[in-house]
């Protein structure tokens, strides 16, 4: 298999997880109207539980998963993050109380933390940096991938086996994803260094922060965009509700809303994740220095 293939065959391997990554983030929502009145939890709750509870630890951890993800055999970080996330998947499905469901939840963030940055860093190795955008946007159609995936996995499994069984389904799936990516992952750079040349020793973790801090302090374009993931998880996070709403007061029933919204995520989820990876190499090549930026500013 030449080098070329083997990269793009990393970035579907790589894609798939984020699917499963979004799938287990999202089904709290996909099963929220069976979830919400069986455990008794208010709109409060519910939304601590797909906000604070989850970003809080996920966006904290994420910041030493970076780190380590600079230091440490990625395949594996990767394949240790998986299997804590999908266990913890599968144990919100014996939750009985608004405290018992939190504690995974909060908990599925450290591992969820781990995929991306180990993920960016080993495509950024293996690909051409004129096709680099293309495969961030590729990856990142595992986001409307497992959402839609994660409504519409609700909707037919919800009916026979519950929400309860759908979450240990889905968790013990990541569990054998897990155990293949710890086998079969590999990281050249890592396991005999750039070049062939022997590993260089890790630099400390401090340097890592330094280095952020920095960044923040000069390079304007990234704090933008940080600034810019913010205002989308916003939009976001107003949606949380929407299931709740749809069946609630407009009268669908759980299987069709649950269908409905994953195939709205499916269809404009996927199409937007394609071209705009796909639209920001080609103003990279048209516009050189800037020229992704200014098609993000141009389509946002």
């Amino acid at each position: 298999m030449s080098k070329q293939s083997s990269a793009w065959g990393l970035l579907a391997a790589l894609t798939g997880l984020n699917v499963l990554n979004f799938a287990d983030r999202f089904l709290l929502i996909a099963f929220s109207t069976a979830i919400v009145p069986e455990l008794g939890l208010s709109n409060l709750q519910f939304g601590l539980l797909t906000g604070i509870v989850f970003v809080i630890v996920y966006s904290v951890f994420g910041l030493f998963a970076g780190a380590l993800a600079d230091r440490v055999h990625r395949g594996k970080l990767i394949a240790v993050g998986l299997a804590l996330w999908s266990g913890l998947t599968a144990l919100t499905g014996l939750a009985k109380s608004f405290t018992q469901i939190a504690l995974p939840r909060m908990l599925i963030g450290v591992g969820e933390a781990c995929l991306t940055p180990a993920a960016m860093t080993l495509l950024s190795e293996r690909l051409p940096a004129s096709r680099r955008a293309l495969a961030t946007g590729i990856y990142y159609m595992g986001y409307p991938l497992g959402i839609g995936g994660s409504f519409i996995f609700a909707g037919i499994v919800g009916p026979t086996l519950g929400w309860r069984g759908g979450f240990m389904i889905l968790g013990a799936l990541g569990v054998v994803a897990a155990l293949l990516v710890w086998f079969f992952m590999r990281d050249p750079s890592r396991e005999r260094g750039v070049g062939g040349l022997p590993r260089a020793k890790a630099a400390p973790l401090s340097q890592s922060y330094h280095g952020i801090k920095a960044e923040l302090r000069h390079n304007r374009a990234f704090r933008l965009t940080l600034l810019g993931g913010v205002f989308l998880g916003f939009s976001l996070g107003a949606g949380v509700l929407d299931l709740l709403w749809w069946v609630h007061e407009r009268g669908y029933a759980q299987a069709e809303g649950q269908k409905l919204l994953g195939t709205l995520f499916l269809l404009g989820g996927t199409f937007g994740a394609f071209f705009g990876g796909a639209g920001a190499d080609w103003a990279h090549a048209k516009f050189g220095m800037g020229g992704r930026l200014k098609f993000l500013a141009a389509t946002i």
